[in-house]
């Protein structure tokens, strides 16, 4: 069926929003060029104040937050979170968020709802400055072919927690500052 419908597109030029998701449909349709990458946002390096950020990191006293975005999905690394929050080593180091809606309560996070259906499209970003949010952890284990909450995180000016399997979360860490990649969860 789809094939039959490519075969009637004569010159089609096929757009994507990342370089993974061109991996990936040319994975599956070989024979469908030319594609072209155009992202749906591009990232620039904020110009914004971080003296703030950087007295808190400094103080010893500080515990860094690390924060799950979204909805809880297994998908997203939800078992390594439960894992990661879980582990009475860490405990005392840093505090753990969940931002978004959620199921389940574990007593190492503090649940903060956010809709941008209820607070508008920048709901996110906004609760993640207003938290001082450090850490994001985008722990997909599907290859993204774009992460919004990736764009949400970076604009709240967030270091990322990913693996290489994320896709192009992974992609947009990689050869920069912003984040780091792990090999696997035990990393």
């Amino acid at each position: 069926m789809i094939q039959k419908f490519f075969n009637k597109l004569s010159r089609a030029e096929f757009i994507l929003p990342s370089q993974v998701a061109a991996e990936i449909w040319c994975g599956f349709y070989p024979q469908q060029k030319p594609v072209r990458v155009i992202p749906h946002q591009i990232i620039r390096e904020t110009d914004t104040d971080k003296t703030g950020r950087l007295k808190r990191l400094n103080d010893p006293e500080y515990r860094p937050s690390i924060a799950y975005l979204g909805y809880e999905s297994y998908n997203k690394g939800l078992e390594t979170w439960w894992r990661l929050t879980s582990e009475k080593r860490f405990e005392h180091h840093y505090t753990f968020r969940h931002f978004g809606s959620s199921g389940m309560n574990l007593p190492n996070v503090s649940y903060l709802p956010v809709s941008f259906l209820e607070e508008g499209p920048d709901a996110m970003i906004r609760s993640l400055k207003k938290h001082e949010t450090d850490i994001a952890f985008l722990w997909s284990l599907c290859p993204e072919t774009y992460s919004f909450t990736l764009h949400e995180a970076f604009s709240a000016n967030c270091f990322i927690v990913t693996n290489p399997f994320s896709g192009n979360i992974a992609a947009q860490i990689q050869g920069n500052s912003r984040g780091i990649i792990f090999n696997n969860e035990k990393e």
